[in-house]
């Protein structure tokens, strides 16, 4: 997407700030594709080293304190 739709000398940052964060969520959707809560797919619901379920959180960032 960057290299198909960027202006001539555009870095990927000012790329970014142009056409927006909503824009490239859609159009990498595709590859994000979230597995189906089973048995059997359990494990990827579990972080690393933990026996918990992951839970999705978005928040302020440590850098952002």
């Amino acid at each position: 997407m960057y290299e198909a739709q960027r202006s001539d000398g555009e870095e990927f940052n000012e790329f970014v700030d142009r056409v927006g964060p909503e824009s490239l969520t859609e159009a990498i959707q595709d590859l994000a594709l979230k597995p189906e809560f089973s048995m059997d797919s359990m494990k990827e619901f579990i972080d690393w080293e933990r026996e918990g379920l992951y839970v999705m959180e978005r928040g302020e960032g440590e850098c952002a304190v």
